[in-house]
């Protein structure tokens, strides 16, 4: 349905605002979302590259006039759903390879723009779980950490943060650490 859309209200990039290369540029996101989700990674790897000349278009992050529900759009955003993808299919190593560019990193903000602050912590718990994964402990604490500073009621309601956590427990071989035990306190999550 998305891809459907999409290509209905395709702009000509030449004389599109950046509220109609957004828009546009979210359905591919979310045709690449159900793509990868269905096993279909060449069709996911072709609505983000056309997700990619979307964002180019658009410059930066973007908040538009009449998709706010959507957040932001831009570069960042771009990116961050790649990881995502990345992370669904369960290539961890992608994720903190990918995580760990300059253009996803807040430093690029101020040349990019901020994405939305929901976008931008589920992409870090997205990066705790694959450190998790690829058993760097102490960088899944941080960024678990680093979300409950930002979003602390929010981390809370995240069942990808609870289940983190849980790895995290699972993993480690010594003692529990006080933040271990704080934070699995703070998830609800015993183990």
């Amino acid at each position: 349905m998305a891809a459907n859309t999409a290509d209905q209200v395709e702009p000509t990039l030449s004389k599109a605002t950046p509220d109609e290369c957004a828009a546009w540029g979210w359905l591919m996101l979310r045709a690449a979302a159900a793509a990868v989700r269905n096993n279909r990674p060449n069709e996911a790897r072709e609505y983000h590259r056309v997700a990619n000349v979307a964002a180019a278009a658009v410059g930066q992050e973007h908040t538009g006039s009449y998709f706010r529900h959507w957040t932001t759009f831009g570069p960042v955003t771009v990116g961050m759903k790649n990881v995502e993808d990345a992370m669904i299919v369960g290539d961890s190593r992608t994720v903190v390879r990918l995580s760990a560019e300059d253009s996803m990193s807040p430093k690029a903000w101020k040349r990019l723009g901020r994405p939305s602050d929901d976008n931008w912590n589920r992409h870090r718990l997205d990066v705790a779980r694959a450190h998790a994964r690829t058993r760097d402990l102490t960088a899944a604490m941080d960024e678990l950490k680093s979300v409950r500073r930002n979003s602390p009621e929010w981390i809370k309601h995240q069942a990808i943060a609870a289940e983190t956590m849980q790895e995290v427990l699972k993993k480690r071989k010594r003692t529990l650490t006080s933040d271990m035990r704080e934070m699995a306190a703070y998830l609800g999550v015993v183990g």
